[in-house]
């Protein structure tokens, strides 16, 4: 039967119900690729994609041995990669090497008579931890890809007045079970039917839904957008479209949904029926707001420091820097990397193991904070002494998954407290009767170690001659130090 399936959808060209679906998957899981494939006898198929690189998305299919996503489908059940290199189904599969695919997540396209028609999945090229949120996510999209491919299976002629399928249909069955509210709407605009799902969603009966205008239900700000889609839809531009909106549960509480609508084909050229299928987001969108809120927060806490904010995702190893970075270190947004490794490579080689060994201790016993000093190179090359802090976030189960923390410029107080802890040294070696070309040679030192790219030496005159000559230049080239030696 699954081969049925997708023989049938086999080559079909893109549509966007399904294009759309894709897009949702990718931008809710932050995943560069996401497909809906569709798996034949010797390849794998992709009625959608999104973010697949050439030749790959010109040819919209692989040879079934690159197809991770045949597991979900041979199995009928969730495949969930962290790292392909390292997963004993998939380590050995060439679409690692030449898609560059190491994270991957997929789930089965079930539909109702329990048939396995494909898989949707999400890709990403580097290493990362799906949660269970993510794997949710996906199955609720899967549901609505289902809904889409169910919508193209071949059906008899409809009835245009027909309330109900005839007695023995499994599409029948198939209607009032499902979970995902769906309904049909006749065309003037209201439901003809509606199933249970439906029915709570909207806070009331499906016998209280039917002859009611479906644009009631539709949240006031909302229903031009929807009105200018239809347009669309009645007008044959398109077959079907998917949006986000709100309705009104019990007629006052918004809910957030996504909602695809399919223009129904009646071959008798009778006005068309619509088919409605819903999918509540209002958690997400929640999410969603409580994330910007945040966000902004953070934003604004970071515009009014003087700090260079860094947020470090522990799990994919991506780090964001706030605006000041550049404007203290020098550097532009272009040039400021993705990855802790840009940071790494920026730490004074002298400070370097310390600091990464303080951040694994700090996170290995649980601390909840971390704190540490060193150089940090500017945009310029040059060094500047900074000050680190972070707070650690963890996981419900105590594992660390971020750092969030801000760099604080302390160059000019630093070199003043090293300035000052150097001259307290020297005077005290000169009272201690140190050999004088000893004490020159160290202040010397001194002075190149706090100063900016410079080379120091001191002269002495000889008040009986009127020759000045060199006592301490430790750094300076020989042919310098020849010239210098006696200037009369």
């Amino acid at each position: 039967m699954t081969q049925v399936i997708a023989s049938r959808l086999l080559d079909s060209p893109p549509e966007e119900a399904f294009d759309r679906l894709t897009r949702l998957a990718s931008r809710l899981l932050g995943a560069p690729v996401a497909l809906v494939t569709f798996v034949g006898e010797d390849r794998a198929f992709f009625k959608s994609a999104i973010g697949l690189q050439e030749p790959w998305a010109s040819r919209r299919c692989t040879p079934l041995s690159h197809s991770f996503c045949r597991h979900v489908v041979a199995t009928g059940a969730p495949l969930i990669v962290e790292d392909a290199r390292r997963h004993p189904l998939v380590r050995a599969n060439p679409a690692i090497r030449e898609l560059g695919w190491i994270a991957y997540a997929g789930v089965p396209l079930t539909t109702s008579d329990g048939v396995v028609a494909g898989a949707l999945a999400v890709a990403d090229s580097m290493p990362r931890i799906w949660s269970p949120r993510d794997v949710a996510l996906l199955e609720d999209l899967a549901a609505s890809v289902v809904t889409e491919i169910e919508l193209r299976a071949p059906r008899a002629p409809r009835l245009t007045g027909a309330v109900s399928p005839a007695p023995g249909d499994p599409a029948a069955g198939m209607f009032e079970a499902s979970v995902l509210p769906m309904g049909l709407v006749r065309p003037d605009g209201r439901w003809l039917r509606a199933n249970r799902a439906l029915a709570d969603l909207l806070g009331t009966t499906t016998d209280a839904l039917v002859d009611c205008p479906a644009e009631a239900f539709t949240h006031p700000a909302d229903r031009a957008a929807d009105q200018e889609a239809l347009r669309l839809l009645l007008a044959g531009e398109c077959s079907s479209y998917t949006t986000e909106k709100r309705l009104l549960r019990h007629g006052e509480v918004p809910v957030w949904v996504i909602s695809t609508v399919t223009r129904l084909p009646d071959e008798s050229g009778a006005p068309a029926h619509f088919h409605v299928a819903l999918q509540d987001i209002t958690e997400r969108k929640r999410a969603e707001q409580d994330l910007r809120v945040r966000e902004e927060r953070y934003r604004l806490v970071a515009e009014s420091t003087q700090d260079a904010v860094w947020d470090w995702d522990l799990l994919t190893d991506r780090i964001v820097w706030g605006e000041r970075i550049t404007g203290i270190f020098g550097y532009h947004r272009h040039a400021l990397g993705a990855s802790a490794a840009w940071w790494y490579e920026r730490l004074h080689a002298d400070d370097r193991e310390r600091v990464v060994s303080g951040i694994h201790a700090a996170i290995a016993r649980g601390a909840e904070d971390w704190t540490d000093d060193y150089r940090f190179r500017r945009a310029d090359g040059r060094y500047a002494y900074v000050r680190d802090r972070a707070t650690i976030v963890r996981d419900e189960a105590g594992d660390a998954i971020r750092m969030v923390g801000a760099l604080v410029d302390t160059t000019d107080r630093t070199r003043a407290e090293l300035l000052a802890r150097g001259q307290s040294r020297l005077l005290e070696q000169i009272a201690a009767g140190l050999d004088l070309d000893a004490v020159l040679e160290r202040i010397v030192r001194f002075t190149e170690a706090h100063g900016s790219d410079l080379l120091a030496c001191v002269m002495l005159l000889d008040p009986d001659t009127g020759v000045l000559r060199l006592a301490a230049g430790p750094s300076l080239p020989p042919e310098a130090r020849a010239a210098l030696a006696f200037v009369p």
